[in-house]
């Protein structure tokens, strides 16, 4: 059943702002006052507990507010307030009402039961807007009355986010995202943290924000250059006043050639944190031997070809065993649709012990993971061509999934616009109006997105 709070034990409240101040998705932490299955049981417990909101360190003169909320229902403006006039009683000590600035913070929620899709079970309203008078009442799980102790990290998210930097790409990472995969990455202070697919650098920048040493690669030079003279992928580090990443130009294909890992020696890197490319909205591409220098090294650019995410994703698990620490943490995103199973389709390595892997869902059948991975073995480069062979669980079956993502997404637009048009959605019908707009959306995307590489590609040669 899905629940909104998580009753957990801090030892002080200095403690629980520290860790507060770092996670995103916590909307606030409240010392808990009381807890009652109804509005007369919370309380009561808040009556009973110890000292009262004397006991919260509270003063005379201190002024005071309470916020009202609910979880799976709504309640209206005149419920809420007689519910928060039977409170009253033990939070006021003499100080003002303050809804702006208060000295101290009141959290009043009703939690309410909600269906597996998180639609209330006993709505208030219908959809129409009109109150369901019979529903009044119904479905209250618990109400909770809280002191609040911090609000939630989300002003690192904040301050933070895109539209404040000056550059930005079409596969730049957002900005809570990057935060999420930093977190997981155990990224601290003097952490050494690596993106080799580093594009705009925005998991590195918020890497650089936790205070970490950062070093990314990549291989399209344009890329790292900059659209202008001027506005390049350290553009957003020196608007905010973060240390400059060490970036070079690397084909990742060869990773293990131009970084050189000590494997035996314990590995480079403390995290290992990216977001690889898929052919989503960006190919990835690698060198092609096939071309001559014509006698200029010197400002030569290679020609490169396609890169193939089975390879991609092979090399980025070798490159994370060989140079991650030991007890180091690699963390990537893998686009995934309704039918991937992690114990099938997700690739492995014997050096790295997966911990978690979470699915963001973005569409229908469409999503995204979030992967984390610790080193548990030291590499050995004697066996590193048997541990690539078997990165993928089932071997080809496993590795094309993830290869013809892309056209897996055009087959399911495609039967989606079948299964409409067979079902007879006239154009007066707004639902299939709706639907056939989103599946077009889909199908548009596609062709543009390899438009881009077409074009990548040209461009590449051209040069």
């Amino acid at each position: 059943m899905l629940r909104p709070f998580l009753i957990v034990t801090f030892p002080s409240d200095e403690i629980a702002k520290e860790v507060c101040s770092r996670c995103v998705l916590v909307k606030s932490v409240g010392r808990l006052m009381g807890i009652g299955g109804t509005v007369r049981e919370c309380k009561s417990a808040v009556s009973g507990y110890v000292g009262g909101c004397r006991g919260c360190d509270l003063k005379e003169d201190d002024s005071w507010k309470i916020n009202f909320e609910t979880f799976g229902n709504k309640t209206t403006k005149e419920e809420q307030v007689t519910i928060m006039n039977e409170f009253i009683p033990e939070v006021d000590v003499g100080g003002k009402v303050r809804m702006k600035g208060a000295d101290v913070e009141y959290n009043l929620v009703m939690e309410y039961e909600v269906t597996v899709e998180g639609e209330p079970r006993y709505p208030r309203t219908d959809n129409e807007g009109k109150v369901v008078e019979g529903n009044k009442g119904k479905g209250l799980r618990a109400v909770y009355f809280s002191k609040l102790v911090s609000p939630g990290g989300r002003s690192l998210s904040d301050k933070y986010k895109l539209t404040n930097r000056p550059y930005l790409g079409p596969t730049s990472m957002d900005n809570e995202i990057s935060i999420l995969m930093c977190l997981s990455g155990l990224v601290t202070p003097s952490s050494y943290v690596c993106d080799p697919f580093v594009g705009t650098g925005s998991i590195l920048f918020t890497a650089a924000v936790m205070g970490a040493n950062t070093v990314g690669m990549d291989i399209d030079v344009r890329v790292l250059k900059g659209r202008k003279k001027g506005v390049d992928v350290f553009s957003n580090f020196d608007k905010f006043s973060l240390p400059r990443p060490d970036i070079f130009r690397m084909d990742f294909s060869m990773h293990s050639r131009v970084l050189g890992g000590r494997g035996g020696l314990g590995g480079t890197y403390d995290a290992i944190i990216t977001d690889p490319p898929y052919g989503i909205r960006a190919g990835a591409r690698r060198i092609d031997g096939s071309g001559t220098t014509g006698g200029r090294r010197d400002d030569h650019i290679v020609k490169t070809k396609v890169y193939e995410v089975s390879d991609v994703m092979s090399d980025l698990l070798s490159m994370a065993a060989e140079n991650l620490r030991m007890g180091g943490r690699l963390v990537y995103l893998i686009p995934t649709l309704r039918d991937f199973d992690e114990k099938v389709d997700l690739p492995g390595h014997e050096c790295l012990k997966l911990e978690w892997c979470c699915n963001q869902p973005l569409q229908l059948q469409l999503g995204r993971r979030m992967v984390v991975m610790t080193k548990v073995k030291e590499f050995d480069k004697g066996k590193a061509a048997e541990w690539r062979s078997k990165c993928w669980p089932m071997g080809e079956e496993s590795a094309n999934k993830v290869e013809r993502l892309r056209e897996q997404m055009g087959k399911e637009a495609e039967r989606k616009r079948r299964a409409l048009e067979e079902g007879g959605g006239g154009e007066g019908n707004k639902t299939s109006k709706k639907k056939k707009r989103k599946i077009c959306g889909v199908e548009r995307n596609t062709v543009e997105v390899k438009k881009f590489q077409d074009d990548d590609q040209d461009d590449s040669e051209d040069k």
